[in-house]
């Protein structure tokens, strides 16, 4: 499984495993499902708003690469029989594809970052060479 890209597994009561993935294909179906972009989401359920619908849907999303024979309704009948490990399931994947949004590369860039840009995306002082622009000492 690919933890950069957000993937987990989970173990349903009936023996099936489903293969979750989070991806930006997973968020443009959840944000169909929903009626909603990412940014609403989120900021929808960090305010404690409506979260039904949303875990529905990202869920649904997560399901679509491996999975797409799985409805919307279906989905949601699987959050009541195996809310718990799914739920678990789901924040797994969100921290795995958190760990890429957050430090292992630049949303859109395909280039990691290294350690002189890891924190604010300029050199560390004391790296390089003298600034040739005026002022600057030379030698």
């Amino acid at each position: 499984m690919n933890a950069i890209r957000g993937e987990a597994k989970v173990t349903l009561a009936d023996g099936r495993v489903l293969h979750l993935v989070r991806d930006f294909n997973a968020l443009a179906v959840a944000e169909e499902a929903c009626g909603s972009n990412m940014q609403a989401i989120g900021a929808s359920i960090a305010k404690g708003g409506p979260v039904m619908r949303f875990t529905r849907a990202l869920f649904f999303g997560a399901l679509q690469r491996h999975h797409s024979e799985i409805s919307l309704d279906e989905a949601g009948d699987l959050l009541i029989s195996d809310g718990a490990a799914i739920g678990a399931a789901m924040e797994r994947v969100a921290e795995a594809s958190a760990v890429q949004d957050a430090g292992g590369g630049r949303k859109g860039s395909a280039r990691p970052r290294t350690a002189k840009t890891q924190k604010t995306g300029a050199p560390k002082a004391g790296i390089g060479t003298r600034s040739s622009l005026r002022g600057a000492k030379k030698g």
